[in-house]
C-alpha cells in the first residue's frame, strides 16, 4: 500500500473507531477523551468527556455500509488536510462536522433529493443520500469548530436579599420587607424583651396576654425612601402604633390608618401591634408608600424596576435564601400572605415571576440543595403554568412564554462558607473535591435538571440548565461537567464568577483609591482574571465541540470584590469603601476598572454577565451594590454606569 493509501486508511480508521455500524441499526458513538487532574492516589485518568448515542431504524441494505466504507473509503479516499469554507460535511451549518450531521445522513439514507442539498445529507452531490455522502462525512469528522456566543456579552443582575435595611426598596408595601417580629410591652419598651412571639402559619403574631410585638421598616435609607402620607390597611381587630420617622398616625376607619413621614432618616419606621383580639387577631398589615394602595397595578416600587430595566436576566439566588436553605417541600415557601418576604424560606415565587413578567426579563432560579423531587416539579410547573387561586395573594402567574429560565443547582457548592458544601460532603461521605463529592454534586444537579427538562419538554428552548463552577479554578468546573457527562446529565451552559480584586497586593495605610484602581487595571485584571475567564471560555468551546451543540460561558455573579472580610482594623478598609464611588475626570477610576473587567470577560468568551448586586451599603464584608441607593444619579454610581454603557455599546 502506498503512503497516501496508508494515510487514507488511518484517517478513516480513526473515524470508524468512533462509529459502529451493525446489522440491527446504526449507533453513532462520539467519544472524546481528556486528561484531567485528580485528587487522591491517582494524578491523572482518562475520562470520556462526551458520550452521545444515536440509534436509527433503517433498511437492511444499510447493513453493508460498513464493508463498503472499508473497501472503498479506506483505500481510495485521501485524508482531509485543509480546511475549506464552507466546511464540507457541515450539514446543519453549525461550523462543525459531527454527530448531528451524521444523523441527517442516516435519517435520509437511500432518499432521492435535490442534487447538492446538504440540508438533506447530499454532500457528493449526486441527488442521492448514500455511501458517498457518508464517506465524505467520515473523512471530515471533527473538522471545524462550533462557535460559542462569546464576544458579545449581555448583562443581567443579581438581587440582594430582602431585608428591612436593604437599599433596593423593592415593594410599594413596606411590610413585605419588614424585620422579624420582636416581643415588647405595649409602650414599646424595651425594644425587645427577649420573649417569643408566637405566630400563625403566615408569620402574623398571636399575642399572649399583656404582650405586644414590633418590627422595623425602611431603615438605613437616609433621604432615600419616600416622604409623604403612608396608608395602612389590616385585617382583624387591634391597635397599631407607628414611631421613629412616622408622625401624626391617625385611625381613618375599620382596619385603616395613615401616618406621615416628613424626613427620611436612618431610623426608618417602627411598627408595633400594641394589642390584638385573640378571637380576631391582626393580620395582613399593609403599609403603602405615598401614592400607592391596594389597587396599585404593581407590587414593585417604580424606582426599583426603573433601575433594573436595562438588565435582561434577573438572578434570584439571594431572594431564594439559597445559601443554607432549609426548604424541602413547595409548601415550605412563602406566599403573598406571608408577613414579610424577609424570612428563612425566601421570597414567594409569585413575586419573582411577576417581576420578570413586568420587566420582560428572563429568570434565573437556584434549586435548594435539600429540595425534594416534588418541590422541583411543583416549582417548575408553576413557572410554566402558574397556580390559579381566587385569592390574588395566593395565585402564582406563569412566566411569560417568551421568557427563558436559567436553572442552577444551589449556589457555589464548592464554597467552604456555605452549608450546601458540607451537605454534599455529608451525603457523599467524602471530603470536598474528592471524586465521590463531585459525583454527589453532579447527581443532585442532574436530578433537578432532568425534572425541569421534563416539565419543559414541550418547549425546551426556554430552558438553560447551568453547570456553575469556580472562577479561580477551572478544574472544578471541568470536574463537574465530567461527572455530569458520566451519568448522562445534560446541561446547556457553564458558569463561573467574574470578580476582580487586589489579589494580595501589598496595600497599607498609605494606599489610596488611585492605587487600588491602578492595581486593578494594570495588574490583576490583565494578569490574573482575564486568564481565568479565558480558561473557562476554552472549556466552553471544548464542550461545545465535544457535545455538538453550543455551550456558552456565563458569569453567575460579577463585579469588584474588595473586602476586608470583617477586619475593619486593616488600614486600607476606608479606601476599599471610598473606591466604590471613585469617579475621576482624567485619571482611571472605578468606571474604567469595571469596563476593563467586562471587556476581559467578553474577550475570554463570555456571553452573559450577571452583576452582583443592584443596590447595597458598603461595609466590612464587601460593597457589592452597583448603587448605594436607588436614587443615586449615574455620576454617583460609576459601577452602575459602566454596566449601562457596556451594554449599550
Amino acid at each position: 500500500m502506498t503512503e497516501s493509501g496508508r494515510q487514507a486508511k488511518n484517517a478513516v480508521n480513526r473515524r470508524l473507531q468512533r462509529i459502529n455500524l451493525d446489522f440491527r441499526g446504526v449507533e453513532a458513538l462520539i467519544c472524546t477523551s481528556a486528561r484531567v487532574p485528580r485528587t487522591g492516589s491517582h494524578n491523572q485518568r482518562r475520562h470520556p468527556a462526551v458520550v452521545q448515542r444515536y440509534k436509527f431504524k433503517m433498511r437492511p441494505s444499510l447493513s453493508v455500509v460498513y464493508l463498503f466504507v472499508l473497501a472503498f473509503g479506506l483505500v481510495f479516499c485521501a485524508p482531509n488536510t485543509a480546511s475549506a469554507q464552507p466546511i464540507v460535511g457541515d450539514l446543519n451549518g453549525d461550523g462543525f462536522v459531527g454527530a448531528q450531521d451524521l444523523q441527517i445522513i442516516l435519517t435520509n439514507w437511500g432518499q432521492i433529493v435535490d442534487p447538492g442539498d446538504i440540508s438533506q445529507g447530499d454532500i457528493v452531490p449526486d441527488g442521492f443520500v448514500g455511501l458517498g455522502d457518508l464517506t465524505e462525512l467520515l473523512l471530515r469528522w471533527g473538522n471545524g469548530s462550533i462557535p460559542t456566543p462569546g464576544g458579545d456579552a449581555s448583562l443581567g443582575m443579581n438581587l440582594s436579599e430582602i431585608a428591612y435595611f436593604s437599599r433596593e426598596l423593592v415593594f410599594v408595601d413596606a411590610v413585605k420587607s419588614a424585620r422579624r417580629w420582636v416581643a415588647t410591652n405595649p409602650n414599646g419598651q424595651p425594644f425587645d424583651t427577649g420573649g417569643t412571639v408566637t405566630t400563625d402559619a403566615n408569620g402574623w403574631p398571636l399575642l399572649q396576654p399583656g404582650q405586644s410585638a414590633q418590627t422595623l421598616l425602611l431603615t438605613d435609607k437616609p433621604g432615600a425612601y419616600p416622604v409623604g402620607t403612608y396608608n395602612v390597611t389590616f385585617d382583624g381587630s387591634g391597635t397599631l402604633a407607628f414611631e421613629f420617622d412616622a408622625s401624626n398616625a391617625q385611625v381613618t376607619g375599620a382596619g385603616t390608618m395613615t401616618f406621615n413621614v416628613n424626613t427620611a432618616t436612618d431610623n426608618g419606621v417602627l411598627m408595633r401591634i400594641v394589642s390584638s383580639d385573640p378571637a380576631n387577631p391582626v393580620t395582613n398589615i399593609r403599609v403603602w408608600m405615598p401614592t400607592f394602595g391596594p389597587g396599585s397595578p404593581s407590587a414593585f416600587h417604580p424606582d426599583f424596576t426603573t433601575k433594573l430595566a436595562p438588565f435582561g436576566v434577573i438572578r434570584f439566588m439571594d431572594w431564594q435564601q439559597t445559601n443554607g436553605s432549609g426548604v424541602v417541600e413547595f409548601v415550605d415557601t412563602s406566599n403573598g400572605k406571608t408577613f414579610s418576604q424577609d424570612n428563612d424560606n425566601g421570597v414567594a415565587l409569585k413575586y419573582m415571576i411577576e417581576l420578570c413578567n413586568q420587566l420582560g426579563a428572563d429568570a434565573w432560579f437556584c434549586m435548594p440543595h435539600k429540595a425534594s423531587d416534588a418541590f422541583v416539579t411543583q416549582f417548575a410547573t408553576a413557572v410554566r403554568d402558574g397556580v390559579p387561586n381566587a385569592d390574588p395573594d395566593l395565585a402564582i402567574p406563569a412566566l411569560n412564554n417568551d421568557l427563558k429560565i436559567y436553572v442552577e443547582w444551589s449556589n457555589e457548592v464548592w464554597n467552604f462558607s456555605f452549608p450546601q458544601q458540607a451537605w454534599v460532603s455529608q451525603q457523599s461521605g467524602a471530603n470536598i473535591f474528592d471524586e465521590a463529592w463531585f459525583e454527589k454534586w453532579a447527581e443532585q444537579a442532574k436530578k433537578d435538571f432532568d425534572i425541569w427538562a421534563g416539565v419543559f419538554a414541550g418547549n425546551p428552548d426556554r430552558l438553560i440548565r447551568v453547570a456553575a463552577g469556580q472562577q479561580a479554578n477551572v478544574w472544578v468546573t471541568t470536574r463537574l461537567t465530567e461527572e455530569l457527562d458520566e451519568i448522562n446529565g445534560e446541561f446547556d451552559a457553564i458558569a463561573c464568577g467574574a470578580y476582580f480584586d487586589e489579589r494580595h497586593a501589598p496595600f497599607h495605610a498609605g494606599t489610596t483609591v488611585q492605587d487600588i484602581i491602578n492595581n486593578a487595571i494594570n495588574e490583576t485584571i490583565p494578569n490574573t482574571f482575564a486568564g481565568q475567564y479565558q480558561n473557562h471560555g476554552d472549556l466552553a468551546q471544548q464542550l461545545t465541540n465535544n457535545l455538538g451543540r453550543t455551550i456558552p460561558l456565563l458569569a453567575y455573579e460579577g463585579g469588584q470584590h474588595y473586602t476586608v472580610h470583617g477586619n475593619t482594623s486593616l488600614p486600607y478598609f476606608q479606601a476599599f469603601k471610598d473606591v466604590q464611588t471613585y469617579d475621576h475626570p482624567v485619571l482611571p477610576d472605578m468606571y474604567d476598572a469595571y469596563t476593563a473587567n467586562l471587556e476581559a470577560f467578553n474577550q475570554g468568551g463570555g456571553s452573559l454577565y450577571m452583576a452582583f448586586n443592584l443596590a447595597s451599603k458598603p461595609g466590612p464584608f464587601g460593597s457589592w451594590g452597583h448603587l448605594q441607593f436607588l436614587n443615586d444619579s449615574n455620576t454617583q454610581a460609576p459601577k452602575y454606569r459602566a454596566l449601562i454603557d457596556f451594554s449599550s455599546n
